[in-house]
Order: C-alpha cells, then sequence, then structure tokens
C-alpha cells in the first residue's frame, strides 16, 4: 500500500493545499516552515521499497495514486543508487503524465549512482570444438537467450531499430571479431560482381591462406565503403568460392559500386582477439575471448530493445539517472509535450541514444549520451507547413563516439522539422559528421564540436542540403576544430557544409580551424557568413560553386524542384518569414544568389575559393586580418579572444568537467 509523507499526511489532516494557479498559497503557506519545504505539496513513491520494488511497478500505480491525490500535487517518484535491471522498456503514457501544477518527476540519486539497465549477467562457459573449429585456450562460449541474434545490417541508407547481440564485460562493450583488426583493406571489385539492388552485391577476390581460412568461417560478414567514402555499409557475405570470390548480399545504398573499395571481413573466427566476439545464430552461440582483467571479470548481455518509452503524454519531468545498455535506442520519447530530462546519462546503445519524435518542448540539459551505435542524439519535431515551432532541446550536455556501427551520417545530434536547439554541448568523436540539419529554423549556438569526420570525405561537421525550402537555420558562436585525421588524407572536408544548393543559413561568429574548407557554400543561395574566424584550412577558408547550374543542373529542376513545390511558399506564414523563398521563379533556379560575405577574420591562407561564373554571385565585403599572425592554438586564442563576437574558446570540456566522467560505463555495479 502507498504511504504518503509526512508532510502530506499533515497538510490533509488540517485540510490545507497549494493552489498554483492563483499564485498564492492559503494557511498552508504560514506552516511550510514547520515542515521544512516548499508551501506545495509533493506525494512520493519510493522505488525500491516493498510497496514498490521495481520502476515499472511504480508507473504502474501512478493513475490509482492520482486518483487519491488534491488537485495540483505534484507526484515524485525517487530512485535510490543502484542497478535497476529491466528486460522490457518502463513505458510512461497519458495517463502518467501531469499538468503544468501536477507534473509527473522521476528522480534518481545522480547519473552515476542510480542506473536503469537492459543488459543482464551472464555466465560464459569455456568454448569446445563442438562451438567452432581452431578456437584459442582462452575462447569462452555464451549460450545464445531466445531472442538473440547475429549481426544486423548497418548503414548510411538503412534503418536499424535495434542490435542483435552485445556483449559487456565490466564497463567495457566487446566488438565483432574482424579482418584487419583496424581499418580497412583496399581491394578491387571483381568483373561481374557490382550488381546492386539484384540478386548479389559486389564481388571481390581474396587471395591466398586468408582465403582458405575464411573458407571455414559459418557466418560472414563484410563491412566497407562500397561507392563512396561516406556511404558505409556492413551487409552478409552471399558466398566464398573455393577461388576465393568472395560476394555480398544485394547492398541497400542507391548508388552503383565502383570498381574499388574500402572494407573489412567482420564476425570471423579467424580474427577474435581479446575484447571480440562471433555471435553464431544458428549454433545458437556466441564466442568470444576476454579483455585481460586483474580481477574476476564480470560479463553481461543486452536483453532490452530499449529502456524508457515515454508516448502521447506530458509534463514530466526525468533527472539524475543513467539509462544503460539497450539493444535499439535506449530513451524515445514520442508526440509528448512538456518533457524534461535533465542531468542524465544514455550510454552503450545498439541504436540511438535519444530519439524525440514529434510533439512540443521535449528539453534535455546537462547530460551525457556516449557510446551509440547509431546517433546520439534525434529531435524532431515541428509543423514545417504553418512553420510552427517544436522547441525541443539539448542543452549543456556533451555527446560522445557516436556512429560506432554505422559510421556514415549517424552524427551526435540530428535536429529535424522546426525551431529545434542544440547549444553550449560538446559534440566530439565520430568517423562522419557532428551536426545535421533538416528543416527550417533550428539554432546551433554556442557548442564545441571537435575530432570528427575522422574518416570519410566530402563532408562537413555541421551539415545540410539538397532542398532550397530548408532555410532559417543559424549557426552562431561555435568552436570548430580538429576535423579530419592525420591518417587519411581528404580533399573536401569542411567545418559548416551547405551541401547542394542549400540556402538560407546565417553563419555567424563561429571559430573554425583545421580541414580543407571552414564553410562550403555549394551552390546555394541568400546564405549569410558574417564575422567568423578562420584558420589553418588548407585551400580556402569559404569555397563558393555554382552547381546548380552547372552538373546539378538536372537535380536542380526535377528533385529540388519537386521538393520546392510540396511547401506552400505563397501561405502568409512563409511568405513572413522568407520572402526571397517566395520571390523565386524557375528562371533563377540553381543561380547561387545573394550570398553574402561580411566581416569574417582570417589568420592565413586564401579567403575564397571560387570560379569566374560563381564570382558575380558572391558579395565578398572584405576580410580582417589580426595584426599578430602566429598560428599555434596558444597564439589564436589570444588573438580570438580580443575580437569582438567572438566565442570564448575555454573547451567545452572545462566547463563541463562535471559531466565528463559519464562517458563511460562503471566497470562495477555498485553505485
Amino acid at each position: 500500500m502507498h504511504k504518503p509523507t509526512l508532510k502530506a499526511r499533515v497538510w490533509r489532516l488540517l485540510g490545507f493545499r497549494c493552489d498554483r494557479s492563483a499564485a498564492r498559497c492559503t494557511l498552508a503557506l504560514a506552516l511550510a516552515s514547520i515542515f521544512a519545504s516548499a508551501p506545495c505539496l509533493a506525494e512520493e513513491i519510493n522505488v525500491g521499497s516493498r510497496d514498490y520494488p521495481t520502476l515499472a511497478e511504480a508507473i504502474t500505480a501512478l493513475p490509482r495514486i492520482r486518483e487519491a491525490l488534491p488537485a495540483g500535487e505534484p507526484v515524485i517518484v525517487r530512485l535510490p543508487a543502484g542497478v535497476f535491471r529491466v528486460s522490457q522498456p518502463i513505458e510512461i503514457d497519458a495517463r502518467h503524465g501531469g499538468t503544468p501544477d501536477n507534473p509527473l518527476i522521476i528522480q534518481g540519486a545522480g547519473a552515476g549512482r542510480t542506473r536503469i539497465v537492459g543488459a543482464a549477467p551472464t555466465l560464459p562457459r569455456p568454448a569446445t570444438p563442438r562451438d567452432g573449429a581452431g578456437l584459442g585456450p582462452d575462447t569462452l562460449a555464451i549460450d545464445l537467450p531466445a531472442g538473440a541474434t547475429g549481426l544486423v545490417r548497418r548503414g548510411a541508407y538503412l534503418s536499424v531499430p535495434r542490435g542483435g547481440f552485445m556483449l559487456f564485460q565490466g564497463g567495457a562493450r566487446l566488438r565483432e571479431a574482424r579482418w584487419p583488426a583496424k581499418g580497412y583493406i583496399a581491394g578491387t571489385l571483381a568483373e561481374g560482381g557490382t550488381t546492386q539492388n539484384g540478386s548479389h552485391g559486389p564481388s571481390l577476390r581474396i587471395d591466398g591462406a586468408m582465403a582458405r581460412t575464411l573458407a571455414r568461417e559459418p557466418e560472414l560478414w563484410a563491412g566497407g565503403y562500397w561507392s563512396a567514402d561516406w556511404a558505409f555499409e556492413l551487409a552478409p557475405v552471399a558466398s566464398l568460392d573455393s577461388r576465393g570470390l568472395l560476394t555480398l548480399a544485394p547492398l541497400k545504398a542507391p548508388m552503383p559500386v565502383r570498381t574499388a573499395a574500402r572494407f573489412y571481413l567482420a564476425n570471423t573466427i579467424a580474427g577474435l582477439r581479446p575484447g571480440t566476439f562471433v555471435v553464431l545464430p544458428e549454433r545458437r552461440v556466441a564466442l568470444f575471448r576476454p579483455l585481460p582483467s586483474d580481477a574476476p571479470p564480470a560479463f553481461q548481455i543486452a536483453v532490452s530493445s530499449e529502456l524508457l518509452v515515454l508516448k502521447d503524454t506530458r509534463q514530466v519531468r526525468i533527472s539524475d539517472i543513467a539509462f544503460d545498455r539497450s539493444l535499439g535506442t535506449a530513451v524515445r520519447v514520442e508526440n509528448s509535450r512538456d518533457i524534461a530530462f535533465s542531468d542524465i546519462a544514455v550510454r552503450q546503445t545498439g541504436g540511438h541514444g535519444i530519439a524525440v519524435l514529434g510533439g512540443r518542448n521535449v528539453t534535455i540539459r546537462r547530460s551525457v549520451v556516449s557510446q551509440t551505435a547509431e546517433r546520439g542524439v534525434l529531435l524532431i519535431g515541428g509543423n514545417r507547413e504553418s512553420l510552427t515551432p517544436a522547441g525541443h532541446g539539448f542543452f549543456d550536455g556533451i555527446i560522445a563516439d557516436f556512429g560506432q556501427e554505422s559510421p556514415s551520417y549517424r552524427g551526435g545530434i540530428q535536429l529535424a522539422g522546426v525551431g529545434n536547439r542544440v547549444t553550449g554541448s560538446f559534440i566530439t568523436g565520430g568517423d562522419h559528421l557532428a551536426v545535421q540539419l533538416s528543416g527550417n529554423d533550428h539554432e546551433v549556438t554556442g557548442n564545441e564540436i571537435s575530432h570528427v569526420l575522422r574518416d570519410t570525405e566530402d563532408a562537413g561537421a555541421i551539415y545540410m542540403g539538397r532542398d532550397w525550402s530548408e532555410r532559417g537555420m543559424r549557426i552562431t558562436g561555435n568552436y570548430i576544430h580538429d576535423i579530419g585525421s592525420a591518417a587519411r588524407r581528404t580533399n573536401f572536408l569542411s567545418s559548416i557544409y551547405l551541401d547542394d544548393q542549400a540556402s538560407g543559413v546565417t553563419i555567424t561568429g563561429n571559430v573554425m580551424i583545421d580541414g580543407q574548407f571552414g564553410v562550403v557554400i555549394g551552390g546555394g543561395r541568400d546564405n549569410l557568413i558574417s564575422g567568423n574566424f578562420f584558420a589553418g584550412f588548407s585551400r580556402a577558408a569559404v569555397h563558393a560553386d555554382n552547381r546548380g547550374m552547372t552538373w546539378q543542373n538536372g537535380r536542380t529542376n526535377g528533385e529540388l524542384a519537386a521538393l520546392l513545390a510540396k511547401v506552400p511558399v505563397q501561405s502568409d506564414a512563409w511568405k513572413g518569414r522568407y520572402r526571397d523563398l517566395s520571390n523565386l521563379r524557375p528562371a533563377a533556379y540553381g543561380r547561387p544568389e545573394n550570398n553574402r560575405l561580411v566581416g569574417n577574420w582570417i589568420i592565413s591562407g586564401s579567403p575564397l575559393q571560387t570560379d569566374a561564373a560563381t564570382l558575380p554571385f558572391v558579395n565578398n565585403e572584405g576580410w580582417r586580418t589580426p595584426a599578430a599572425r602566429g598560428t599555434t592554438l596558444l597564439d589564436l586564442r589570444s588573438q580570438i579572444d580580443g575580437m569582438p563576437g567572438m566565442p570564448p574558446l575555454a573547451e567545452r570540456q572545462a566547463s563541463l568537467v562535471n559531466l565528463a566522467a559519464l562517458r563511460q560505463v562503471p566497470d562495477q555495479d555498485a553505485p
């Protein structure tokens, strides 16, 4: 039976309650000091107690508890420090949510101390010859539970709802065994093996002893960049014949495969190394080699597809909880409004970290999302027809180590729809982009972005493109540095990429360092590049071209014109917001008009790369050069700090130091 708090029992006995709607409290205000709390009541439910041993049971009881409460009384569900294991997601719907005066509050003891975990302990056994041939003496085996599968397809052009198998040792996630152990093989695709979306995928030849070894592999996969350096895809191997000709299953990417590709082979028994596994669903077993450990290792396998789902609900506040280890997206918020997360951690997922789909005003503050197989955070919402903003936002947090299994177009955060924001956050650790934008009127403000675009080409740390009507973005006050990788030679990486005629973007007051370009204007129009600082770019601070009039002319009058016809550009809402777009006529399609470069700073190198045909469309209104021209990071910091409108260059790691430790899952379950 639920027991109200002492304060609640006394106040109810006296018959007093707070009336927030009238902005005043009755005699309860005078009694508040006696009970050492705010004047408004709060009903508390303690998870882990005899009445509510699990969070799921507490949530199930909420409708019944609310019926007995006075109007205006919020409900607080408290979770103590510790690990709460789930095999199914906690679900919160319209029956459980609250109102502005009567919210549902779910509060832990701290994201480092209260953890909801979707993985269960498992006891491996020594592997035997029946499990596989050629296994080392330290190889262990786990008999797969019901529902566990093998690897799943991954890639830029696939939707991946969940992974198939995830194995953990202590705080580390083990990965599938592969050959080579790191990096890729540069291979030539075999003649006649380049069909796609048909009977089979590309074919390539594996030579020598490795081909004979791989012929014994029972469940072989291959991952690679088969068509472009920004289109990774992982697919099963359909066949490997005695001549070493390896053929993939049909691919999903819409582009033709190329004659040479970078690839690796996955799920290989021959590639088993400490910290890796092979999963064999037909044999219902996973084989792995543990990481070296001084203490007896503890192993877990993921069992829950998601950890928390909020659907069709409102007025929920969740704080001080870690959500760890899900086969799919850890936290999903669908068609809900006025949902506030604060001081949470989301880690080691087989899908996205947090996905907000529709609804209004879902905010995530002072939180960490780390080690996700797909995107870190996905914020979708708002009405494009009326340009009504959703108001979703990620504020003052860390998004790190994303796209770990789908490295192409699975960035730290994606903003889609209308009117969503990422502000004051540190986004780091990805092979492709950091921020992806689509829709209208999103804001990317005051963030630090680093160590992205590590293994790609023709890409930007902040990226959007291929739709003239997707405009109104504001990219301001960000610090973008250390993009690309010294280990990979590239030609067209940029801090901010307005690809395929992206238009109507404001880029102001950003600090951009490293790469080939700072900003790429890829044939778009009505873009403002103002008051930014550029340094260390090997080709130019800004690149501008007229691709919509040249090699993209077919797309201009086909795909892009069709997308423009789908939005009501002549409506009052669109005319009031984007008059330039409402006046756009077919004769001007593809012309990169009204791009302005105003008052930008450059430390060295070329300010603008363009050609004679594009130059008349660019209003290049002058560049400023600092008096001092040192190029070390320390030199740059001292110069930028004195420039008006520049963001402070104290790295976001320093301002978010209290959150940095939450990037890692602890080795032990104890709080």
